[in-house]
């Protein structure tokens, strides 16, 4: 299993990866894990206008980590909505995925309190 599951926010992307991986020692890689970062503090023309937010990383890191997954496993699930990264990722998947409930429901399973507790 070398699969991608894309879709919106809300579609449904983890909990398939769960069912998908079941009990077996497959591992899963959600691309928010690569795309964003954590950064400390945040000043604009030398004030500082906020002590944490979350930033897109660069796509080369973003790649770097994604070819460093995919490399090191021999299956796989990813799971996300970066084209570029899903783009980056198909020549190495068996499977790919393409999750569309629709709006309303993505709209409102990002709106559940368990909304990315997963």
């Amino acid at each position: 299993m070398r699969t991608i599951l894309l879709g919106n926010a809300g579609a449904g992307k983890s909990t398939m990866a769960s069912r998908l991986i079941g009990n077996k020692d497959v591992p899963r890689l959600s691309l928010d894990e690569i795309a964003w970062a954590e950064v400390s503090r945040h000043t604009i023309g030398g004030q500082m206008i906020g002590s944490r937010y979350i930033t897109r990383m660069p796509l080369t890191e973003n790649l770097r980590l994604l070819h460093e997954f995919i490399n090191s496993n021999e299956y796989w699930v990813i799971e996300g909505c970066y084209g570029d990264l899903v783009e980056a990722a198909l020549p190495h998947c068996t499977e790919l995925r393409f999750l569309n409930p629709g709006v309303e429901t993505c709209v409102a399973h990002c709106l559940k309190p368990s909304m990315g507790a997963q």
